[in-house]
């Protein structure tokens, strides 16, 4: 083996060790942050719009999204002009909207903000 490579080895190894001192010392000073309990839940929206997925990928995204702690999430679907109709299982933190035809992604996104209920 060169020695180069014995000398990278022992830098390597001593870089390591030092991250995870410092990672294990860092995770002990802010041990307190992961019991803080909020106040309130806070309420999100999420905006899902959707051109021609399948609606098993779409459902998957959903069941994601509505699984999420923490968080009282609302989710808006906006089927932007698909070929086929979107059919995803009901859920009352699921509102689903459909337009006629393609604005694109950001366009969408922008028209639908208004449906949210938060801010």
């Amino acid at each position: 083996m060169p020695e180069w490579m014995v000398y990278f080895n022992i830098f390597a190894s001593i870089f390591w060790a030092i991250q995870i001192v410092f990672s294990f010392l860092w995770h002990r000073k802010h041990r307190h942050l992961r019991d803080v309990q909020l106040d309130h839940i806070p309420r999100l929206s999420v905006i899902v719009p959707v051109f021609n997925e399948s609606n098993h990928e779409v459902q998957k995204v959903i069941d994601s999204i509505l699984m999420q702690r923490h968080v009282d999430v609302e989710v808006v679907l906006i089927d932007d002009g698909s070929y086929s109709p979107l059919v995803v299982s009901p859920h009352s933190n699921v509102m689903c909207m459909r337009t006629e035809e393609n604005h694109g992604k950001r366009q969408t996104q922008k028209e639908t903000i208004r449906y949210t209920s938060t801010e």
